[in-house]
């Protein structure tokens, strides 16, 4: 007999219960192993030897783990009250670099007097653990239902699901840099209590790589019901403040206090959107966004949120939220292509209509530098684009009705031939000139950024503060440096530099900033 997933069999408590646990690796060092949870009514493991695992294998005479997990021998008969079932979970371990998609033919074999199979020839790239099964209490008897829950959280997170630590040998390196803080993947967890006590008012800050301005802040306030009762709690730039001023949201940055989040706040989602809601987020290739402090700019944790080619309006990207007495922080990357709307469904409220943003605060770009001999050719201060772009298609398209109207006289079709000539030629000559104008004002906008940076520039750098794309910025770069301008360079960690000291005059020296 074979289990499809959600269906549950009766066992034999006279019997006992044997289950084999087999998988194919398609590489190698995976560590795939099996664990125990036996939980209790409410779904907690309620002491630690209730998981089971390499230094705890068994709950004596009921339970017995075998090496990797790969066996689970049970005794029914005995199996009573320290729990009402036991869920058997297939993880990797903590922090792993890989996932189930390189895991083929997971193979399960339940023997209680007659055979039964599990089959899951396959799991999705960004499954992290695997819940096979669970063995559990009903009216007086045993069952046994085939899961198969594919899980983004890895063994850290199924600990905090099951509402206990993991032992020390089993828990992550915080992997926290004192410089750079943590990076978060989709259903990781950080304690901001445990690791950053001292930090209470945090920065949040977002950023779109190539760079759009119109970006917005959201937030939204949820009670401990999962629900947001009072639309206040929902922030946006017309309502910039939450109840007590925990948090306050000003342009593209969002000040959180954590000490004034109101009580009855279980959880914050930070999202940005783009406006008006018929934008997508697609446009550019991700999302960053990151919580500093706001005492010492100390980075506390960031998180990555691929947006390219993905039909969204908006994105949830952090989590910030109450667990037992302490304050954690989740990265999320959940998309919505009907934008904010969705989440307001979500959480039971109606979100108000949100208008796009006035670009009049936007900061100046820094004046123009002047252009050096090295460069080869002087940069005017301004390039007017070509006017009337569309007058030669006007002009073809009239000379190809004035061929058609008049086909059956030369002196018609020669004077229709001549204006499809002429329209096609100015049509080309127009966008040949647009598109050298177009050149000329990316190149005195990057001439700009580079003064401003410093004249150390890298092209990933230059694109996340633009709208134009890492080619684009490096095409002009290399052109620079072919006129004599600046030079490539390789740092210490790899990365292509540019470098254009010799555009540097005596009296300019500016380092280098954090341009969030």
């Amino acid at each position: 007999m074979e289990l499809i997933r959600g269906q549950n069999i009766s066992l034999d408590s006279k019997k006992p219960l044997r289950i084999d646990i087999g998988w194919r690796s398609l590489t190698s060092g995976l560590a795939l192993e099996a664990y125990g949870f036996a939980i209790n009514e409410h779904k907690q493991v309620t002491s630690p030897s209730h998981f089971l695992w390499e230094a705890n294998p068994e709950i004596p005479e009921l339970v017995t783990r075998h090496p990797q997990g790969k066996q689970f021998d049970l005794n029914l008969p005995v199996l009573a009250t320290p729990y009402d079932r036991l869920r058997i979970i297939l993880s990797l371990p903590v922090d792993s670099p890989h996932n189930f998609y390189q895991i083929q033919n997971i193979q399960v074999r339940i023997n209680n007097g007659q055979l039964t199979r599990i089959n899951i020839p396959s799991c999705t790239p960004e499954t992290k653990s695997l819940t096979l099964l669970e063995i559990y209490r009903h009216k007086g008897q045993w069952k046994l239902r085939f899961i198969g829950y594919e899980g983004l959280g890895d063994l850290s997170s199924l600990a905090e699901q099951f509402g206990f630590s993991l032992p020390s040998t089993l828990k992550p390196d915080d992997g926290i840099s004192l410089s750079e803080g943590a990076e978060l993947s989709p259903g990781e967890n950080l304690s901001l209590t445990e690791h950053f006590a001292h930090c209470k008012n945090l920065l949040w800050q977002a950023r779109s790589v190539p760079k759009l301005d119109d970006i917005e802040l959201n937030l939204v306030a949820v009670d401990p019901e999962n629900k947001v009762k009072n639309i206040k709690d929902f922030l946006y730039p017309a309502n910039p403040s939450l109840r007590g001023k925990g948090v306050v949201l000003k342009g593209n940055e969002g000040q959180i206090n954590l000490e004034q989040i109101p009580a009855d706040i279980a959880k914050l989602e930070l999202i940005v959107s783009r406006t008006p809601d018929t934008k997508r987020l697609s446009s550019v290739d991700y999302i960053e966004t990151r919580l500093v402090s706001a005492i010492t700019g100390q980075p506390i944790c960031k998180f990555i949120f691929e947006t390219a080619a993905k039909n969204y309006n908006s994105a949830i990207l952090f989590e910030i939220y109450r667990y037992r007495g302490e304050w954690r922080v989740r990265g999320i990357g959940q998309g919505h292509a009907e934008g904010i709307k969705k989440t307001a469904e979500k959480y039971g409220f109606t979100a108000p209509k949100q208008r796009k943003p006035q670009t009049t605060g936007h900061r100046p770009l820094p004046q123009t530098p002047q252009p050096t001999a090295s460069i080869g050719t002087a940069t005017p201060p301004s390039t007017q684009l070509p006017k009337h772009p569309y007058l030669g298609y006007g002009i073809a398209s009239m000379g190809g009705v004035v061929t058609l109207l008049g086909y059956a006289s030369i002196p018609m079709l020669l004077i229709g031939g001549s204006m499809v000539a002429g329209g096609a030629f100015f049509s080309w000559k127009t966008y040949n000139q647009t598109k050298a104008a177009q050149k000329e004002q990316n190149e005195r906008i990057i001439l700009n950024m580079i003064k401003d940076r410093g004249y150390r520039v890298t092209a990933f750098e230059l694109a996340s503060s633009h709208t134009m794309t890492i080619e684009q910025v490096t095409e002009i770069l290399q052109y620079l440096c072919a006129k004599g301008a600046g030079q490539i360079e390789i740092d210490e960690s790899g990365k292509e530099v540019f470098v254009f000291d010799k555009m540097r005059s005596d009296d300019t020296s500016q380092n280098q900033s954090d341009h969030w």
